[in-house]
Parts: structure tokens; sequence; C-alpha cells
């Protein structure tokens, strides 16, 4: 069985760490000068080497020769994902009061900490600041905003950037070489892109494509993009350049130009995004888009998404006509006029209405446009709250209960998860990422069952956890206990 690239050619040494020199170089200076704190936070993106870091730092400390298969008994990790209640960190701070067996340090790794609960950081703010002197923590997040103050009070705290594509570029080439993958350098700058500043995940795309088909033995960026069904890079320019040129014909012809291939518009969506912001320096208006492009991925119809996104400043509505209706008296003081004309014989051009008439039937005109804008709004606001009246849940269910055989996984999670809608919107907790991620992958089928289950058609946001209290004395026990979800009972 062959070893995932990733794997093996993960960093063994500070010096072999890409993209993090601001990092490295100061971890290196404090081992040099024998300076070891007691407690670190890495924090920073996905696949950014934050494990790596922590690994190499652990054996720094403990002396221990690194090897990615060994396991060493005084290096510890601990996946605070799967670990994540406060008997877990009592646990922990039991052992820890062990000595270690090998060397003078023993290293607790904590990956992914925010997602300790509230009582669990309590826990582990007791032995943090008051460590036994052979402890050292090294704790690693991606989302450095859900880790309490307290603990980061604590830590030296080293933060991690996204890696430039060239970079990546370049190592990618350097694992290519390595490899004997033959590839030429603008398919290395795609997986680069699609990496997103990611190491791992660029290394983990070299790795998926490096059997793909290509005609001369060297793998292209078109066998790239069929291969990952993407829109070609001459289609993307297209869109930009249709964009550009404010024409919402040629707009709407780019766009569909990838999509008659069968490429779906959350990828196109991603690569014009990408497309966007190599242009900035140069359009820097463009920068409005982005915001309608990142909805495009969350909608469940985002071959429609993408084109509202797109169109935004191509298609102007026409000016509203604003048409008044002269009033019963002001109709009757021109039949009175007309009248007066004729006998006078004076053209009705030269006869003027007193000041003081004209000043009522504006007003009169005023007031009738309020009452408009006000009804107007009026109806918005029952049409949206007849939308949300009109949402069951219940409908969602029976539906999927009609229909296994067809939902199978989706009717699982949903039959756990609880909707929570507020205005056109339905945020969906489902308990944890396995099925956030599950349910990402199918929007377009969860939007086809919330429509043919009869609920509707509403945007919607899919979160990885459990459903806050909505009682508001529930909300504070929670809160109390570090956590928990509402039930009906």
């Amino acid at each position: 069985m062959s070893q995932a690239l990733y794997r093996k050619y993960r960093s063994k040494s500070l010096s072999e760490i890409v993209g993090q020199d601001h990092v490295t170089s100061l971890l290196d200076r404090a081992l040099e000068s024998n300076k070891v704190a007691h407690a670190y936070l890495l924090t920073g993106p996905r696949g950014t080497g934050k494990t790596s870091v922590a690994r190499i730092l652990a054996h720094k400390i403990t002396g221990l020769s690194y090897d990615i298969e060994d396991n060493n008994l005084d290096i510890i990790e601990i996946d605070a994902a799967s670990n994540n209640g406060v008997d877990n960190v009592r646990d922990l701070r039991e052992k820890a009061l062990v000595a270690p067996i090998k060397s003078q340090k023993k290293v607790y790794i904590i990956d992914e900490v925010h997602m300790l609960s509230k009582s669990a950081f309590n826990a582990l703010l007791k032995i943090i600041e008051e460590p036994p002197e052979h402890v050292v923590f090294i704790l690693a997040t991606t989302d450095f905003d859900k880790v309490p103050d307290t603990i980061v009070s604590r830590t030296q705290r080293y933060n991690f950037r996204l890696i430039d594509e060239s970079t990546v570029a370049d190592h990618l080439a350097f694992i290519a070489k390595k490899e004997s993958i033959k590839i030429d350098t603008d398919a290395l700058n795609l997986i680069a892109e699609r990496g997103g500043g990611s190491l791992r995940d660029s290394i983990s795309l070299l790795d998926q494509i490096q059997h793909s088909e290509s005609k001369n033995g060297e793998i292209t960026r078109s066998d790239i993009e069929a291969s990952l069904g993407l829109a070609t890079k001459d289609e993307i320019n297209a869109i930009g350049e249709a964009i550009l040129s404010g024409d919402a014909l040629k707009i709407i012809a780019a766009v569909r130009q990838p999509e008659l291939r069968g490429i779906g518009a959350v990828s196109v969506a991603d690569q014009l995004y990408n497309w966007i912001q190599r242009n900035l320096e140069s359009y820097p208006y463009l920068v409005t888009y982005f915001e309608d492009l990142i909805k495009v991925q969350k909608s469940h119809r985002p071959d429609v998404a993408i084109l509202v996104a797109v169109l935004k400043f191509a298609v102007k509505m026409p000016e509203p006509q604003i048409i008044q209706r002269p009033s019963t008296q002001e109709s009757h003081k021109s039949d009175s006029l007309s009248m007066s004309s004729k006998i006078t014989e004076e053209p009705i051009a030269t006869a003027k209405p007193p000041e003081k008439t004209t000043k009522i039937l504006d007003t009169e005109s005023k007031q009738d446009d309020d009452s408009s804008d006000i009804a107007s709004q009026k109806d918005v606001q029952q049409k949206d709250q007849n939308k949300k009246n009109n949402f069951n849940w219940q409908s969602v269910l029976d539906y999927l209960n009609d229909h296994k055989s067809e939902f199978k996984g989706i009717h699982a999670i949903l039959e756990k998860s609880k909707p929570i809608i507020k205005d056109n919107k339905v945020s969906l907790y489902v308990l944890n990422k396995f099925n956030k991620t599950k349910l990402d992958k199918r929007r377009a089928v969860l939007g086809k069952i919330l429509s043919e289950s009869g609920v509707g058609d509403f945007e919607i946001e899919i979160i990885d956890r459990p459903a806050p209290p909505q009682n508001e004395q529930a909300a504070k026990v929670a809160a109390i206990m570090g956590g928990g979800e509402e039930v009906d009972v």
C-alpha cells in the first residue's frame, strides 16, 4: 500500500517547513537559547504546517529523534474534536503529573483545541496556569476566535499564514521531480491555485491527479481541468472580459458555456473568484462581486445565483414612471376653467390656478405616493411573514419518510437536525462537521427537498453544531454547563 504524498513529504525539521519563515526562525532562536515556554498556541488556516511544527517542536523539546511512524510515550497527541469533554481534560491533568519516561519533558499536543467545551477549557486553564515543571503544552487551532482569552494570555502564540501560490508551485515541482511525475508549470500553478494557500491540500491534489491520462505523457492544465471538472482558463477569462464589458448578453453567454459542458456553477464561481483576485489591482471595483460569488456555493440553485452575481451591474431596472392623477376637486376646477375659457373665448393655457390650490394639489399627490410606498412595504413584509408561517419542518421529514430510498444519507441527518428560520433564511443546525460536509455536497438536492415538500424557496445556512436553546432560561443553564442542546420533552 503506497503512502500518501502529504505524509511522505511531511517536514521533519523546522528548516523544511514551507512558507512560514516568520514562525520557524523565532522558534529556532528560542530553542538554540534553550528558552522553552510551558505552553505554545499555533493558529492559522488548515494545511499550513501547524501540526508539523508542533511535532517537530515536541521532539526538539524532548530531545527524541523524529520519525513520523514512531509513537513516543513522552509526546502525547490529543484530538480535541473527539476528546472535548471536561472528563477528557481531567484525565489529561492526572496523567500529566506522572514524570516523563525517556526525556526531561513530557509534551502534550492538543489539535483543534477550539473544539473543547467551556467546562473543558476551564479544566485545562488550571494546569496551564500552574503546570508541572516537566510538562509543555502545544495547542493548535484553525479557529483562534473560539479560544478563550484566559488560555491565549498564558501561551506563546504563533500565527501561520496561507502560503502564496508561487511558493506552493515550487514545492510541488520539487515533489513531482522526486516522484518522477511529468507535469508542466501551468498545471502546477493551477494545482497551487486550487489549493487556496494550503500546502497539504495542494500536495493531496497532486497525489490525486498524478495518474491522469495525458496525450504526450506530461500532465497539462487541460488534463487537470478535465479531471477535476473545472471550467477552462479561456472560459473563465471570457466571463471576466464579459463582466468588464458590461454587456449583459455577453455575460450570460459566457457563464452558460461551461454549464453546457456539465461544469457546476459552484466550481465556476470559485474559479471566477480567483480570477477577480488576480485582476483586482487593475480593476478595484470588482471587489463588489466577492460577496455574491461566495453566496453561490450556499445556494440550492447555484446556476441562478451565479447569474445574479455577475449581472448585478450589467442589468439596470427601468426607472419607475410616477403618474399623478388629479383629485376630484382639481377635476371640477379644470371643468370650471374650461367652461370659463369658452365663455370668455380665452385659451386654457393662459388661465393660472391660484397659488394656494397648487400647494394643496402637490401635498395630496405626495400623500398618495407615501401611502403607496407604505402599502408596498406592508405587502412585502406580509409576504415574508406568510412565507415564514408556512415553513413546516414536519412536512420535510414526512416527505423524506416517503422517499427514503432516494434520500438515504440526507434522511438520517435531517431527522436529527433542527432548523431556525429568520426572514428568508433557514439556519440548519446539523450537530457536527461530518453532517455539514455531507449536506454541503448535496445542496441542490436539499433545495429540491424543501421545494417538493411544499416548504418553499429559502436561503439555506448549514451550521456544524447543535442548535442554541431558544428558551432564555435554557440558554443560561447551557452557558453554565458549558454547552448543550435544547430538546422537547
